[in-house]
């Protein structure tokens, strides 16, 4: 009994203490970090625990069925050791095959991925642990002092154990919430250098919003922005800076003068479905007005992501989620990503993606296809296909990436089906009819001897540059002179690629965030029509075919010619067709070889190539241009 009434009025003093100033920080901060700490290592106790119990039944099966275990785990088991799980480039998962296997075999396979995911939360707490030991609060009450005063009166703990189990809570908070705010410079440093030119047409309004509209900006008020609302594959590789963006048209702008941009500050707070949250920080630029911020150093992989832009109080030193959110990211028990907001926060915006399962060489390489050399298309099949947004963009904003054929022999080819020299031996000379013209009556090209002129033999020797010039880039067919031929519709600047997939690609929302967390997608089929090689498939052929007629027309027309003067002089005809028709070939121009003797499409199997072209979304800066080659 008297030591309760000891303890009761040791309480009754710190409570007195407490209502008229601040608690004794030695009493409270180091307790706090023991309960924290203590947490920490109990965690790790458990999952070293669950570890071990997992490789010890590993270790039964490699011993019961006498298999290599490099074969699983690895040179000098690196990957059964603890920190195993980043020796993996991902994480490891079951077969999706239904095949007749040992079942031992596929035991071991199991328990090799519940020990990848205890060995990744066994690191999660050693990182904890690491961060608190280094914590600068812990001997430096200063910050508690300042955070209590902050608090309104009726909020702060009223005894010494809520003192520090609010201590402990914040403590959570610092060790699941990175809030990069010490040095306002060095954080803008990279945004500065970021200047990316964008698309000027303005958007004055939209109809999606309607007339009366507020805050916070419906993710279909934004312009572009890097990453993309609903993108189903970001990766943090795609920005080279590691900078993102988001641009929002006048009408939108013209609402963000409402906020008095003395007094606050902008922030991009990133949530996972996981409850993991960042905050990185944004430049305002007023003009252009557009948000440029940070990209978190780490993404998890596959997983579903909540972008918002905030606005805040500029004297708002730590914000952080509330302790009960904190508290459930510490220990992993979030079903949900928790919904945070700050005090004072105003939210402009928010969208939702999600990312990548692959970096972006790794993603490429699943296109490793066959080409559909009919189609101009590559066939392949992979568990993370590209984005619609990506191929097709949104809005008025194009698509950001695009594919570029890189193989010698399409130059080849291309430069040829537009050159001055093929369209000239298409129109000159002019071949005439003969059919039913008396020979008595001669025509143009007897009257003038074309029949013997070497440049109309030779038609390399005629003046092809003086050609009327034939638009390089041009939506539909030019009917050349004559009217016999035509320069087939040629685009060399947008033309458009497309993508088809078995299994349709979703535009993520707020509901993939609140139910899947990372959408897993089962490999399927995707078939990638790359819009220049259809169109230059489609245009050697075609061009093919009409320097074929036009060579059988011209040995013809002089075979005809010949055949004509041999009656008027009264002599025998010794010549043949075929003469003139191998005649004609021999004299035929480079470019026009080039074309009637490429092997379509075998001319581009070798080496066949092609570069992914990647834009910021919204401008013509490119962020990556990686080449893929296909070698069948």
């Amino acid at each position: 009994m008297a030591n309760q009434r000891i303890l009761l009025s040791a309480i009754f003093i710190f409570c007195v203490k407490i209502l008229w100033g601040q608690p004794n920080w030695r009493e409270v901060v180091m307790p706090a970090f023991l309960m924290v700490t203590e947490e920490i290592n109990d965690s790790i106790a458990s999952r070293r625990a669950e570890s071990e119990k997992l490789r010890t039944e590993m270790n039964a099966i490699v011993a019961a069925t006498g298999i290599d275990r490099v074969i699983f785990f690895g040179k000098d088991d690196e990957t059964f050791k603890e920190g195993l799980s980043k020796k993996f480039t991902q994480a490891p998962s079951p077969l999706q095959s239904n095949m007749d296997r040992d079942s031992r075999i596929v035991g071991i396979e199991n328990l090799h991925i519940q020990l990848y995911e205890s060995d990744k939360a066994l690191l999660r707490w050693l990182d904890f642990q690491t961060k608190l030991r280094g914590h600068p609060d812990m001997t430096l009450h200063a910050r508690w002092a300042s955070q209590w005063n902050e608090l309104p009166p009726k909020l702060r703990p009223r005894s010494l154990l809520e003192c520090q189990r609010w201590v402990a809570g914040e403590l959570a908070c610092d060790l699941v919430n990175t809030l990069d705010l010490p040095n306002p410079d060095q954080e803008l440093k990279k945004i500065k250098g970021f200047e990316p030119k964008f698309d000027p047409r303005p958007w004055d309004t939209i109809a999606n919003l309607g007339e009366k509209w507020q805050l916070p900006i419906p993710a279909e008020g934004i312009l572009a922005s890097f990453p993309m609302n609903g993108q189903f594959a970001f990766d943090r590789s795609e920005s080279i800076p590691g900078v993102g963006y988001i641009v929002f048209p006048n009408a939108v702008n013209q609402k963000l003068f409402e906020l008095n941009f003395e007094e606050r500050q902008f922030k991009v707070r990133w949530t996972s479905a996981t409850g993991i949250v960042k905050y990185t920080g944004v430049e305002y630029r007023f003009f252009p007005r557009e948000f440029f911020f940070n990209l978190p150093d780490v993404f998890l992989p596959e997983t579903v992501y909540r972008l918002e832009l905030i606005s805040i109080p500029t004297n708002i030193k730590n914000p952080s989620p509330a302790q009960v959110d904190c508290w459930n990211m510490f220990r992993g028990n979030t079903s949900e990503a928790p919904s945070i907001s700050l005090q004072g926060e105003l939210k402009i915006t928010e969208m939702y993606f999600r990312t990548s399962k692959y970096n972006l060489r790794q993603k490429l390489a699943t296109m490793q296809g066959k080409v559909d050399w009919q189609q101009g298309a590559v066939v392949y099949e992979t568990d993370e296909p590209l984005d619609p947004l990506e191929i097709y963009g949104i809005g008025r904003m194009p698509a950001p990436v695009r594919f570029d054929i890189q193989t010698s022999n399409f130059f080849k080819i291309k430069d040829a089906i537009n050159s001055k020299m093929v369209y000239y031996y298409l129109t000159v000379p002019r071949v005439e009819s003969l059919e039913n013209v008396p020979i008595d009556q001669l025509v143009i090209a007897e009257r003038d001897h074309t029949l013997d002129a070497p440049f109309v033999r030779k038609v390399s020797l005629g003046n092809s540059e003086g050609y009327p010039n034939v638009p390089e880039s041009r939506e539909r067919d030019v009917v050349l002179p004559g009217g016999q031929y035509l320069a087939k519709a040629y685009k060399t600047h947008g033309v458009k690629d497309s993508l088809v997939t078995a299994v349709p690609v979703p535009f993520i929302t707020r509901e993939h965030f609140r139910k899947d967390k990372s959408v897993p997608f089962a490999p399927t089929k995707c078939t990638l029509y790359i819009g220049e090689l259809q169109q230059l498939l489609q245009l050697a052929y075609q061009q093919q075919q009409q320097l074929q007629r036009r060579v059988e027309e011209r040995a013809q027309f002089f075979y005809q010619l010949e055949k004509r003067r041999t009656q008027r002089e009264g002599k025998t005809m010794t010549s043949t067709l075929a003469q003139f028709q191998q005649q004609e070939k021999e004299n035929l121009p480079e470019d026009v070889k080039t074309i009637l003797q490429a092997k379509l499409p075998d001319a581009f199997f070798k080496d066949f190539t092609f570069i992914y072209n990647r834009l910021f979304p919204g401008t013509e800066r490119y962020s990556t241009n990686l080449q893929l080659k296909l070698n069948e």
